[in-house]
């Protein structure tokens, strides 16, 4: 019996840290530093890329290309809120 207790202890513990990880990739996903990150590495690659090109203004269009980045991830977890809902409507008329 002890065992039994004992192993249901230890699968406990994997699912706790296993939420724990989970919790900690879905943060990183919605962190505010990971959005600025991105939109930083997205401005200096369009930036280069653009400046190679010999853009006329490569460092005002990639801030463009970075402020779309931003505003596509803000736009993004409104559709996202608005499918899972329409989602679980869907789901509760089956």
């Amino acid at each position: 019996m002890q065992e039994r207790i004992e192993a249901i202890e230890r699968e406990l513990e994997a699912i706790k840290q296993r939420n724990s990880r989970v919790e900690g990739d879905k943060a990183w996903e919605t962190s505010p530093v990971r959005a600025a990150i991105l939109a930083a590495i997205t401005f200096v690659v369009t930036s280069a890329g653009l400046m190679m090109i010999d853009n006329e203004n490569p460092f005002r269009n990639g801030i463009i290309a970075a402020i779309g980045y931003v505003l596509s991830t803000l736009s993004f977890s409104f559709l996202k809120r608005r499918w899972i809902v329409s989602y679980v409507a869907r789901l509760g008329k089956k």
